[in-house]
């Protein structure tokens, strides 16, 4: 998880310029979740043994804390 979120934050600083707002990458992390059907909140055991990705939640809080 720890790789991942590093290819987030590159990502993100790569890809998404200063003029467009936070919200542009909350909102695709939001539709690619609903179109995944991915438990946003996934229960800490679960997330433990079977996500080698961040949840989506803590993606989203990145994005929103990111720019700051």
């Amino acid at each position: 998880r720890y790789v991942e979120h590093a290819a987030d934050r590159y990502a993100l600083e790569h890809t998404v310029p200063r003029r467009i707002p936070v919200s542009v990458p909350v909102t695709l992390f939001e539709k690619i979740g609903a179109m995944a059907l991915l438990d946003p909140q996934p229960n800490p055991i679960v997330k433990a043994i079977f996500f080698p990705h961040p949840p989506l939640d803590e993606r989203i809080a990145f994005c929103k804390r990111w720019r700051r």
